[in-house]
């Protein structure tokens, strides 16, 4: 405690490797059931590193005000060390973008690099990169654009990498207390970032007619700054080169979480009703978000709704 115990600090440090990982591992469809079944299975170790401090701090306190405050901050770094049978990835999920990799922490997503799409005044250099080994079949305006990692200017998984994971790489918590005679009002921030999801906007199951469905496809002219590659009639979007850069991308967000005001009814009001204590309020939950992707941008980052709730807090 420092200051007159009106501040408080706590600081945590860590570092933890755990071995014999156990872990839930989907069976390939080879074994012959369809990638419909999982199993245990051992999967090597893992290192995390981190640390994690608390300041509470008491900033205003006077007879009819008192403003109260705790920020808290964890970071933390995930890696995996081994895998059994000395692999360096292992598939985890039905799709081989969602891997364990040693370096890497767990549940990574590893998929092409998304760069956007090609546009009409790129035209001369999309045609310098292919969609076959033959180089046969160029990329041409309103067709997906991502990074050649290596250098070849032929699009193939051979350009997969790590583009993120599931894991966040900060996590970051700020409540603040106010309270003016018998009002009382709360409002807490919280913050999760550095960690990657399936993109909630992408939609992968073409419509009837073998055509995908969004509203911001590229439109050479008129909206070459859409999402989305170019629509074409029977045109299925698994036909695109790099269509794999859709499914995951940055979810890191800033919220305000929650925010509250209530009132206290004074006891000369209360008292001849038996009542010890009387609070009105009301809540309103996740009104507000900021998201580091775009594709975020229309959809809560943690799945929640917003909502308002009105209640009574009675003691007798």
């Amino acid at each position: 405690m420092l200051f007159n115990n009106r501040l408080s600090i706590t600081f945590d440090w860590y570092n933890t490797k755990t071995t014999d990982l156990i872990l839930l591992r989907t069976l390939p469809t080879s074994s012959g059931n369809d990638g419909k079944f999982s199993t245990y299975t051992n999967i090597g170790a893992t290192r995390n590193r981190g640390f994690e401090f608390t300041i509470n701090s008491r900033n205003i306190v006077t007879k009819d005000f008192q403003w109260n405050s705790t920020l808290s901050f964890s970071k933390n770094n995930e890696e995996i060390l081994e895998l059994a049978g000395g692999e360096d990835m292992i598939q985890i999920g039905n799709k081989p973008e969602e891997v364990l990799m040693v370096g890497n922490p767990i549940k990574s997503y590893r998929t092409y690099i998304y760069e956007g799409i090609w546009q009409t005044s790129e035209a001369d250099v999309a045609a310098t990169f292919f969609t076959d080994k033959n180089k046969t079949k160029p990329f041409k305006p309103g067709d997906i654009k991502v990074s050649d990692l290596d250098g070849d200017h032929w699009i193939d998984t051979g350009d997969y990498t790590i583009v993120g994971s599931q894991t966040p790489k900060w996590f970051m918590g700020f409540n603040n207390d106010f309270r003016y005679k018998n009002f009382d009002f709360n409002i807490y921030i919280y913050a999760r970032w550095g960690h990657w999801g399936e993109n909630p906007l992408a939609n992968f199951t073409p419509s009837n007619g073998g055509r995908y469905t969004t509203m911001d496809y590229w439109v050479a002219g008129s909206n070459e700054g859409g999402s989305f590659p170019a629509l074409m009639q029977n045109y299925n979007f698994y036909d695109y080169v790099g269509y794999t850069a859709y499914w995951y991308c940055d979810q890191s967000f800033i919220k305000l979480k929650r925010v509250a005001l209530g009132y206290t009814l004074p006891r000369s009001v209360i008292k001849k009703l038996g009542i010890e204590k009387l609070r009105v309020y009301a809540t309103v939950n996740n009104p507000l978000y900021i998201v580091k992707e775009d594709w975020m941008k229309e959809f809560d980052p943690e799945g929640q709704q917003r909502s308002i709730t009105f209640g009574l807090n009675v003691n007798f």
